[in-house]
């Protein structure tokens, strides 16, 4: 649709929702440029630090508006997978506990279930107690 200064619009998208939506996905896109950093073996230390500067910083400007505005969690939720998608790959990065804090804060808002917690490896196999192991009626 068309408004009176002849630009197009959608009925029903604020600049609240482009502003979201632009920042997830921009988050998103960093995120996925670190881990391809990291992948490739890259090491521009400078690149690497303006890219998580610019995640800490995304990520602190969506906590702090789910802070202080009821819906921007519900607007949010909207974009819930790029949302978790960047705080799971930004979590294997080196961040201060607040950090980690607060990424872990923002994402159980959306998750259904609590975090599994991880399994546990064994180095040794047990295996070997079947050696001893035997069926009796």
């Amino acid at each position: 649709m068309m408004n009176q200064f002849g630009l197009f619009y959608y009925p029903g998208v604020t600049a609240n929702w482009v502003l979201i939506q632009t920042l997830v996905y921009s988050l998103r896109i960093c995120a996925v440029m670190l881990k391809d950093m990291e992948s490739t073996g890259t090491k521009s230390v400078k690149y690497r630090a303006e890219l998580l500067g610019v995640c800490r910083a995304g990520s602190l400007v969506l906590y702090l508006c789910s802070l202080r505005d009821v819906e921007f969690n519900s607007q949010l939720a909207h974009y819930e997978g790029y949302f978790i998608d960047f705080c799971e790959i930004v979590k294997e990065f080196d961040h201060d506990d607040t950090y980690v804090n607060m990424l872990s804060e923002l994402t159980t808002t959306y998750q259904a279930s609590p975090e599994e917690s991880s399994l546990v490896v064994h180095r040794k196999p047990w295996l070997h107690s079947f050696d001893t192991f035997a069926i009796s009626d």
